[in-house]
């Protein structure tokens, strides 16, 4: 379709230490200014993170607990490594690339080399249900 874009939603579930578990993930062919395919992005982000498919932290974003010997290697990450990073998108890069691999072939299309997306932090709470977290959105 003329005009028709992939954008993506992206979830990071973290715990109340800031501590990131999971990744997830939803790609949508949508058409229109960039203004409301984020609108479009800002609603879905509310609820498709229940059915987006789930990725675990890349290895190279894995921190170490402990000091010395007694260290051990943890497939988490924290949110303060996000600042660090040039887009939150980055933390994103291997679930991206498992999704656009997934395409169909026929469908002659692919992620755009620097997509549209809306990023939204998740919180698992004290009962184990995951809900949208406090934390602000990031959109670009």
């Amino acid at each position: 379709m003329a005009g028709s874009e992939i954008v993506l939603n992206l979830w990071y579930v973290r715990d109340e230490e800031g501590v990131i578990y999971s990744l997830r993930a939803k790609p949508y062919v949508v058409v229109g200014s960039d203004d409301e395919k984020l609108a479009f992005l800002q609603e879905r982000a509310a609820l498709d993170y229940l059915i987006a498919e789930s990725f675990s932290v890349p290895e190279r974003f894995h921190v170490t607990i402990g000091a010395g010997r007694g260290g051990k290697r943890m497939p988490v990450a924290h949110v303060s490594m996000l600042q660090g990073l040039d887009s939150p998108i980055a933390l994103f890069e291997d679930a991206i690339k498992v999704l656009e691999d997934r395409f169909p072939a026929q469908s002659n299309t692919g992620v755009p080399e620097d997509p549209l997306v809306c990023t939204t932090p998740l919180m698992e709470n004290k009962a184990g249900v995951i809900v949208p977290s406090d934390e602000d959105t990031f959109r670009y």
